[in-house]
């Protein structure tokens, strides 16, 4: 029975809280885990031993173990869910790797291409399945922490999952269906990392209003991107690097449902437009990015766009938007995303056609190596 399952979540930030909080308050048996040199955001939890969740959840979470100490966490755990930013994954995964045991299963939530970096550093317990690895293709709450132990969730987004290598799918579905039974199969992490909306309305929503998000750290005041930033014009961009990533996503066999769609049947507006499903108050109340070297440009244009732009290149899809979004970038931060993000020759997947690919993320056949934590 789903009780008797024994889940870690590893990470301590609003992700983390709420999948720890809601898990727990659905009887699940939950270990939250973060790192010792980062504990300062589970300070408050670790001391109390409670998570205080509210909005579309409410209650007060007593998770089995609040810990740093990660042999503790992974005692008797079989499902392992890593909750943190793609930046913090390689440092999660060199720590979890001498304990993993067979049988266990590691999700990372959400992936952003993970497991082609993971999957290396693990070895052949991944590629025989002794241990399954996985990735998300976006968290499943929106949430964000309004003080110490407290989190706050808004919405619940479907759990969507894929295995890598591709194959092992099905048994990785039926672990994540113990903690959430709406849990979808994707057809491989590929798609998976197509499927996080991130890399549509982050990048562009920053990048278009780099000005007034910059003047705004400077005096010290928040800056609420969707309410202040994401305006009829900036919207008809973020709907054009959603046509490239469909397009690019179709060349490669898959079918993704149009970004206005998915926020209309979701309930973010009342008839389909992007411009009004990014108005929701499900959105807008959010403030941030504080800053250019935000996650939204920092994480979402290496690990998200540059490997949808070297894709695109791939099956020969023109992406000039998505093109021009990761070249503003790079130029605002004064950083190379082109060399510094998952491009393919970091996933490993550099001088493979489209067959070789497909047969790639299924049978996981490459033995290329990745330097040590998955980066």
């Amino acid at each position: 029975m789903a009780k008797e399952m024994r889940i870690a979540v590893l990470g301590g930030g609003q992700g983390a809280h709420a999948m720890t909080a809601d898990l727990t308050l659905r009887g699940l048996s939950v270990n939250m885990f973060e790192l010792p040199d980062y504990s300062g955001p589970i300070d408050h939890a670790l001391s109390t031993g409670k998570i205080i969740i509210t909005g579309l959840i409410d209650g007060v979470a007593v998770p089995n173990l609040i810990t740093t100490d990660l042999e503790k966490a992974l005692d008797g755990v079989s499902l392992i869910f890593v909750v943190v930013p793609t930046v913090a994954q390689k440092f999660f995964i060199t720590a979890l790797k001498p304990y993993l045991k067979v049988g266990q299963s590691v999700v990372v939530v959400a992936g952003n291409f993970a497991s082609l970096k993971i999957a290396p550093f693990l070895g052949d317990v991944v590629s025989e399945g002794k241990v399954l690895l996985a990735e998300t293709s976006s968290l499943p709450y929106f949430a964000r922490l309004i003080g110490p132990g407290q989190v706050m969730v808004t919405f619940k987004t479907p759990v969507a999952v894929a295995a890598f290598p591709g194959k092992f799918t099905p048994q990785v579905v039926e672990q994540v269906r113990k903690a959430y039974p709406d849990t979808s199969a994707l057809k491989d992490i590929l798609e998976a990392a197509l499927c996080n909306f991130n890399m549509l309305g982050h990048p562009a929503g920053s990048l278009l209003n780099a000005g007034v998000i910059e003047f705004a750290e400077m005096s010290g005041r928040d800056y609420f991107m969707y309410k202040e930033g994401c305006s009829p014009s900036v919207a008809r961009v973020i709907g054009a690097v959603d046509e490239e990533r469909r397009s690019v996503a179709k060349a490669l066999g898959y079918q993704l449902t149009p970004l206005v769609d998915i926020l209309y049947h979701l309930g973010f507006c009342d008839e389909p437009s992007i411009y009004q499903g990014l108005q929701s108050p499900i959105l807008t109340p959010g403030a941030g990015p504080k800053g250019l070297k935000h996650r939204y440009i920092t994480e979402d244009v290496p690990y998200l766009l540059v490997p949808l732009a070297e894709l695109a290149d791939l099956v020969g899809v023109d992406v000039p938007v998505i093109k021009a979004l990761i070249t503003i970038a790079c130029t605002l931060n004064d950083a190379d995303y082109w060399r510094e993000g998952r491009n393919l020759q970091s996933l490993g997947l550099s001088g493979m056609n489209i067959d070789e690919l497909r047969r790639h993320l299924t049978e996981g056949q490459s033995k290329k190596k990745v330097q040590e934590g998955g980066e």
